[in-house]
């Protein structure tokens, strides 16, 4: 894991703070402007009211790179091994989200560069996976179908 630091900060409704993609460039150890701009797409920052355009957008940017994320609530009391995003309340914006990198179940890096003590209250953990290489190419336009209650839908009726 590489620290990424976050380079818009949440001013809503002016822009919206890309921890998220930072957290994908920390575990990644990848640039954060390799990554699609999640935070600017429809879905992102509103709990999916305006459609998934951000969800469809990540996911086939993280099938093409062999990974998908699967998502876990945090009050399931499974803590993932190795490094994962755990996504909760903003301590700046109470009424939005934020997202940190932990390892084992611990915070090890806020990209807002906040202070790790200031976030106490948790939603869920996402873990990348890497996706079976012949999985992958049965399904080469859209493999996941839909997330939910901590499941992968697949569906191999589905292009």
């Amino acid at each position: 894991m590489k620290p990424v630091f976050q380079t818009v900060k949440h001013n809503p409704p002016h822009a919206y703070g890309n921890c998220y993609r930072a957290c994908i460039a920390s575990i990644l150890e990848i640039d954060i402007d390799d990554i699609p701009p999640f935070e600017t797409m429809g879905g992102f920052n509103d709990g999916g009211e305006s459609g998934d355009e951000w969800w469809r957008v990540y996911t086939e940017w993280l099938a093409a790179r062999g990974l998908l994320e699967s998502r876990h609530p945090v009050e399931q009391g499974r803590v993932p091994k190795g490094y994962s995003i755990l996504g909760g309340r903003s301590p700046r914006f109470p009424e939005t989200g934020h997202c940190v990198v932990a390892k084992d179940g611990e915070i090890v890096h806020d990209p807002a560069g906040v202070g790790l003590e200031q976030i106490r209250e948790f939603w869920d953990f996402g873990v990348l996976i890497p996706l079976d290489q012949e999985l992958v190419e049965c399904y080469p336009i859209r493999i996941l179908d839909h997330y939910y209650d901590g499941e992968w839908s697949m569906r191999k009726d589905r292009k």
